[in-house]
């Protein structure tokens, strides 16, 4: 049997030799069983196309299921992968073979009549990655569409974001609950889960950083560390630092009531932008916000990117149309010969 365990792994191995061609990988199970029968699969399947030029085959059902197992299971938006493959599945049949004709334009049709483009245009996405790790990684029989032709035109990402003084009035307005995280999602530009559920003992008021798990590729997410400015140092130094526990809490009226994180804050959320006359603004516009004045201020995109957590400097580049004082630089470097250039008066032959 052709399986066996490496230094350092977990998983049973396979490796085997086809025709003088030498196969080898990760089982990705820590079963012995379970390895045995997915080398077997491999080996029945690489001969299979060796000796007769004819890929195996794969349905819907499996392929999604087997992208779940070596991908996608670990990941955090595990969840929303299932319920998008569950779609995809109920559009085009569970036992659909891979390599048929897909009718991508009535799933899509189907998709977008209970959802948004965007979404819609997600699960397209979910079923491209499938088919081609299903092409290139287990190497059975694809049919792969044109994608292109089926994606949904998207509208422009929300451009929202609040002046100084309007975010004055906002924190004015605001329930005492929820003034200072407010307040902190504006100094930091944090999303709302990493301002709602911080703790203390993320935040290093010595050493003036606080660290938090953002989204990223790696499951569970990936630490990111930033500094503390002065004004966001006396914010939490007037909370009264502890050991641990939640940061920002809230204590309900009454006698001997224990402060309780900040949970329910929708209506207080919507009370707050109604009295200060702000309208079509989320929670998680407040980052937007800080990422715009940072940028107004003259902050390089890449510096707001590593303070945002940013992936990919595409996303934080949205906010690049902020500053336009290195466009109205070059325009006057456009125009500076013009300057020294005499005046007169030039003919249409000129």
């Amino acid at each position: 049997m052709a399986i066996k365990r490496r230094a350092g792994s977990p998983n049973w191995h396979y490796d085997f030799q086809i025709r003088g061609r030498r196969f080898r990988g990760s089982c990705r199970t820590a079963e012995r069983e379970t390895a045995a029968i997915i080398e077997g699969k491999l080996r029945h399947d690489t001969l299979l196309e060796a000796w007769t030029g004819r890929k195996p085959r794969m349905t819907m059902d499996v392929a999604f299921g087997r992208y779940m197992l070596d991908h996608a299971g670990k990941l955090r938006s595990a969840p929303t992968i299932r319920y998008q493959s569950r779609n995809i599945i109920a559009a085009l049949g569970k036992d659909t073979f891979l390599d048929a004709s897909h009718d991508i334009a009535s799933m899509v049709a189907a998709l977008r009549g209970r959802m948004a483009d965007s979404s819609a245009n997600r699960h397209l996405t979910l079923l491209r990655a499938v088919l081609r790790m299903a092409r290139d990684r287990w190497r059975v029989a694809v049919n792969m569409p044109d994608f292109k032709a089926h994606y949904l035109r998207e509208p422009a990402p929300r451009d929202r974001y609040l002046s100084r003084k309007d975010a004055a009035k906002l924190i004015e307005a605001a329930a005492p609950h929820l003034k200072n995280p407010i307040r902190f999602s504006l100094l930091t530009g944090v999303r709302l889960a990493n301002c709602m559920g911080l703790d203390w003992s993320q935040v290093d008021m010595g050493g003036r950083t606080i660290t938090f798990r953002v989204k990223a590729l790696k499951p569970g997410g990936k630490p990111h560390t930033i500094p503390m400015s002065e004004p966001l140092l006396v914010l939490l130094a007037n909370l009264g630092p502890k050991e641990h526990g939640r940061v920002f809490t809230y204590t309900p009226p009454g006698k001997d009531k224990q402060p309780r994180p900040v949970t329910n804050w929708n209506r207080a959320w919507t009370t707050a932008k109604e009295s200060a006359g702000i309208e079509d603004f989320r929670w998680h516009d407040l980052r937007h916000t800080a990422a715009s004045w940072m940028v107004n201020e003259g902050v390089p995109l890449d510096v707001v990117q590593d303070i945002l957590g940013h992936e990919d400097i595409s996303t934080t580049r949205r906010y690049a149309h902020r500053d336009v004082s290195h466009m109205k630089d070059a325009m006057e470097r456009l125009a500076s010969p013009e300057r020294h250039t005499p005046n007169r008066a030039k003919s249409l032959n000129d």
